[in-house]
């Protein structure tokens, strides 16, 4: 068996091995997505229903990534829902992961020998398999298909198959529109231009098509976390621009003849590198809000790189006669750590916690307010995808640009919005205090005016370990329901 086709059937046994755990194991759909995923979930169910592309049937959005969310319209339209629909998306999500290793594998595969075959197999097994990094690829949001498109994107740009570069290029533009960033290196690191005409003119129709439907050419998301261009960030951006350019251009001139496999990788695709770089200075310096699946391209990138540094570590060590086991304990033992926390970690009830608590206070909603009653919320993915109530929401992350324009107002604006769908509950998870949330009081008066009142008709309690609200930590928290006086 060739050094590929191991680390394909090694790649194959990994995914196959989170076959069950999506199906069958209850916490599954709470554990490895995030919220956000299930803004894909409901626009789909949406769209599959033939209500148009809109989150609660009632506003007009296109806070989302167009790839992924005509995938997820899938499961809707033959039938499926709820939980059952989730599942089916991780499983569809899973199958995309495995083409990425597969093509992985391809990439890499050609450059073992049997020394090392073994040990980067293992390192392909621990780091895919494990749980922290399974989740920044099946996630129920985008990242799977925008780490397929890459990896198809780095195959074909080594390979020198221009066709193929195009037909990823545009994949990964609709995957995720930041993918412009990826577009620009590589622009710059070959000057080709005629392989970038059918990505410009897909990015070109995108920009119109919302521009026609939704008044903007940009997604309403990416306009609600975008922060201010100031001095200062356009100073640093500038920064990172220029060690983008000299990752870029510094890493065509790499070579070394002990790890030659590493060094010919970065020269090939240095481009890509400097992507991710400029990637991660535009979500640090100009993004209000920063998620692990943002970094997809940068996890991908580091893991390819992992498996050509191992492959270079363990040829090096048995040409200088040294022992390969001790080589192999050192690469491998840090992963097989990292494997059991990461392992442990997802099992802990903790940190699923706070989206089985929004769970639970969406279906209290269903089972006790009127069909068509309208709900509000900020963290609002889970909550309105399960109260099958329509829902504002309030971040605007799903809401329409009207809702942009409108938070940019006095509270008159918000207010005549929230009346005109006559919003009648709040629900959102916050801090317990007393059992109140101490915050609600004054979120609500900023949205409708200092005369807001609310009363809590519900709470759901939990302890909580992670991040939410812009605080990590193990904490007191709930999901509250709470009616608008």
């Amino acid at each position: 068996m060739t050094p590929t086709r191991i680390l394909r059937v090694t790649a194959l046994v990994v995914c196959g091995a989170w076959v069950p755990v999506i199906v069958v194991w209850a916490h599954t759909p709470f554990t490895v997505t995030f919220d956000d995923a299930y803004y894909y979930f409901q626009i789909g169910e949406q769209l599959a229903d033939g209500h148009g592309s809109t989150f609660n049937g009632l506003d007009h959005t296109n806070g989302y990534h167009p790839l992924w969310q005509l995938i997820c319209a899938l499961p809707y339209l033959v039938g499926l829902s709820g939980v059952a629909a989730v599942r089916a998306l991780l499983l569809l999500q899973l199958v995309v992961w495995a083409a990425t290793l597969w093509i992985v594998a391809g990439i890499v595969g050609p450059k073992l020998s049997r020394v090392s075959t073994a040990t980067v197999a293992l390192l392909l097994a621990l780091v895919a398999g494990n749980p922290y990094v399974f989740k920044i690829f099946v996630n129920g949001l985008e990242s799977g298909v925008v780490a397929l498109a890459y990896t198809g994107l780095i195959a074909a740009v080594l390979q020198r198959n221009d066709r193929l570069v195009m037909v990823w290029l545009v994949v990964a533009f609709l995957g995720r529109t930041d993918a412009l960033f990826v577009v620009g290196c590589l622009f710059l690191a070959t000057w080709g231009w005629r392989r970038f005409i059918p990505v410009g003119v897909v990015a070109a129709a995108y920009l119109l098509f919302n521009q026609i439907v939704f008044g903007n050419p940009l997604q309403v998301s990416g306009v609600i976390k975008r922060q201010s261009v100031t001095a200062g960030r356009a100073f640093t951006m500038l920064v990172i621009a220029a060690v983008a350019l000299a990752i870029g251009v510094g890493s065509r001139r790499l070579a070394s003849a002990r790890f030659e496999r590493t060094t010919t990788f970065l020269s090939t695709t240095g481009w890509f590198a400097a992507a991710c770089v400029v990637l991660v200075g535009y979500y640090q310096v100009l993004s209000v809000e920063v998620y692990l699946w943002y970094y997809a391209p940068v996890a991908l990138y580091l893991f390819m790189l992992l498996l050509h540094a191992a492959t270079d570590f363990a040829e090096g060590v048995v040409a200088e006669g040294q022992s390969l086991r001790t080589v192999q304990a050192i690469l491998v033992l840090p992963f097989v750590a990292g494997f059991i926390f990461s392992t442990r970690q997802i099992t802990d009830p903790q940190l699923r916690s706070l989206q089985e608590g929004d769970r639970a206070a969406a279906l209290w909603v269903r089972d006790n307010s009127a069909p068509g009653t309208v709900i509000a919320s900020w963290d609002a993915g889970i909550v309105g995808y399960f109260s099958e109530r329509p829902l504002v929401n309030l971040d605007g992350v799903v809401n329409s640009f009207e809702w942009e324009e409108a938070r940019h107002h006095a509270p008159e604006a918000t207010a005549a919005f929230l009346r005109e769908r006559d919003v009648r509950l709040i629900v959102n998870h916050g801090e317990l205090v007393n059992g109140e949330d101490p915050d609600i009081e004054g979120s609500v008066r900023d949205l409708l005016g200092p005369a807001a009142r609310v009363r809590q008709l519900h709470r759901e309690e939990y302890v909580y370990s992670g991040r939410a609200g812009g605080v990590s930590g193990t904490r007191r928290m709930a999901t509250f329901v709470y009616e608008l006086l």
